[in-house]
């Protein structure tokens, strides 16, 4: 959304709605607010521009509890306000920690591809700074290289046997990717 009001990038209105897709709308509403270099205000304007019903609410809610005085929009205000809004969903300090835990744990589901298994682990990843607490902060390189890397047990021992050596998680994708097309041969 620009001064004119023409909009460039579609993001959904969000209503009422569980925590993922709360976190999911977030993600949406920071790609188009980072292009368009919005500042807090304008971040304000836009968010309840884009939020109707209890998600609208919970924002106004936030928005009062945060910034009683209606003191001037920051972005430590945003976000201190955000952490409020993300709250009023169930969301905690537990939650990013067992998120964290998920992801580091995390298996492939036989019947999903490795590429969507990456694609939402990336996804599920991108969530844990948008949660409060300590716990919500992103997990590194090197352990998204070792949650891939334990996704599948079975891919997992044939890694180390093969003495293959890497730390690009490119690579590991690349090599467990011929195991998934070497799996799929196999069945009837």
């Amino acid at each position: 959304i620009t001064a004119d009001d023409s909009v460039t990038k579609q993001v959904p209105v969000l209503g009422d709605v569980p925590l993922e897709v709360a976190l999911f709308w977030r993600t949406q509403f920071d790609e188009l607010a980072q292009p368009k270099n919005f500042d807090a205000a304008n971040k304000f304007t836009n968010v309840l521009l884009l939020l109707s019903g209890d998600a609208k609410d919970k924002w106004i809610n936030a928005r009062n509890e945060v910034m009683p005085n209606d003191e001037n929009p920051t972005e430590a205000r945003f976000r201190a306000v955000w952490t409020a809004f993300i709250t009023s969903y169930g969301a905690s300090d537990k939650t990013a920690k067992s998120l964290r835990d998920f992801l580091r744990k995390a298996k492939k589901p036989a019947d999903m591809k490795l590429y969507d298994f990456k694609t939402r682990l990336y996804q599920l990843n991108k969530y844990l700074p948008l949660l409060p607490g300590p716990h919500g902060r992103r997990l590194d390189d090197a352990d998204m290289f070792d949650a891939i890397q334990e996704c599948v047990p079975d891919w997992s021992n044939a890694y180390v046997a093969s003495n293959t050596t890497t730390e690009n998680i490119n690579d590991l994708l690349e090599y467990y990717g011929k195991l998934e097309q070497q799996e799929m041969k196999r069945k009837p």
